[in-house]
């Protein structure tokens, strides 16, 4: 599977999208897509509990806290695996037709909720579907792969990655799959149309580190303009310079929404969040519970919000309390 280069984006496209995601309109919670998932999977919600203070206790509060926060920011910048979906996704369905009503409530309010990911496309639109995400940005691959809106519009790669890239990509491909990833029995290729990610969790520290060096070390001799990002399950290689932030900061451009830091809330729970993070700004950033220890350091030290509850929970949570602080200016 292969996605176009654009180097120009379709201003018909463009104005739709704009028109979906910044204009204030009034957006039905029921999605078309919740037919297709199954209703009974969504608990019924119709209130939240007190949060920073306020009780809200119907969709008109949060709306118009939404609504407020629209003024001051542009987008919603949100890690996926850790922070909106656990790996098998079984704690999170209790939580997640609460999110699908924050997502409907942002959509009225003209605020994109973003997923971004080094996931795939294809896993991005199912996690989007689950969510209510349909029809926002997103951020595939690390920042390699982007989407002015996801189902409607076709992926597209990041103008910034290059052919010299996409070249020491294929031959640390090749060089992986004959000479190390066959002493390695416990980790594994995951699919990908950009980057190449490698999931460890079957491998040792040991294991780990001596794969690090040894990709490390190719790069050097051959001058290879890549990089490598590391999570808890995953080595990810990908184009110097490119990240989340760098593929949030040009999606923002495509979208005509001009700069972006200091201008977005970010939530996420790994390090290969911390740019992501580190772009929204002091009091502008959050982390459920189960984020890697030196996140939340930083998100503590940056006056954002560190949830008592891991994944989906968490993340509801930071972004209600982050709403509430920053529509205020608390």
């Amino acid at each position: 599977m292969t996605f176009p280069y654009r180097t120009a984006i379709d201003e018909e496209i463009r104005a739709a999208i704009r028109r979906d995601l910044l204009r204030k309109k009034k957006c039905e919670y029921l999605l078309a897509e919740e037919d297709s998932l199954g209703k009974e999977v969504f608990e019924p919600y119709t209130g939240f509990p007190l949060v920073a203070g306020i009780t809200t206790n119907g969709s008109g509060d949060i709306a118009e806290l939404l609504r407020l926060l629209r003024r001051k920011i542009k987008m919603v910048g949100l890690d996926v695996h850790g922070t909106l979906v656990t790996r098998d996704q079984c704690d999170d369905f209790s939580h997640a037709g609460h999110f699908r009503e924050i997502s409907a409530w942002a959509k009225s309010a003209g605020l994109p909720l973003v997923m971004v990911s080094a996931m795939p496309s294809r896993e991005g639109e199912g996690v989007a579907r689950l969510l209510g995400l349909l029809g926002n940005p997103a951020i595939y691959e690390l920042g390699h792969v982007l989407t002015l809106a996801v189902s409607p519009c076709d992926p597209y790669i990041n103008q910034a990655v290059t052919v010299e890239m996409e070249d020491a990509l294929d031959d640390l491909r090749r060089w992986l799959r004959r000479d190390i990833l066959p002493t390695l029995p416990g980790v594994f290729r995951e699919p990908k149309v950009v980057i190449m990610s490698l999931n460890t969790r079957g491998a040792s520290t040991d294991a780990r580190k001596w794969l690090i060096d040894q990709i490390a070390g190719r790069m050097d001799k051959k001058l290879m303009p890549l990089q490598i990002s590391t999570s808890d399950a995953t080595l990810d290689i990908g184009g110097v310079g490119i990240s989340k932030i760098t593929g949030l900061r040009s999606l923002a451009s495509d979208l005509g929404l001009g700069s972006i830091d200091g201008e977005i809330i970010a939530v996420g729970d790994s390090l290969n969040d911390v740019d992501l993070l580190d772009a929204a700004g002091p009091g502008l950033l959050g982390c459920p519970s189960n984020a890697h220890a030196q996140v939340q350091v930083y998100v503590e030290e940056h006056g954002g919000i560190v949830s008592g509850s891991p994944c989906l929970a968490g993340t509801l949570e930071c972004l209600m309390r982050l709403a509430w602080r920053n529509a205020h200016g608390k």
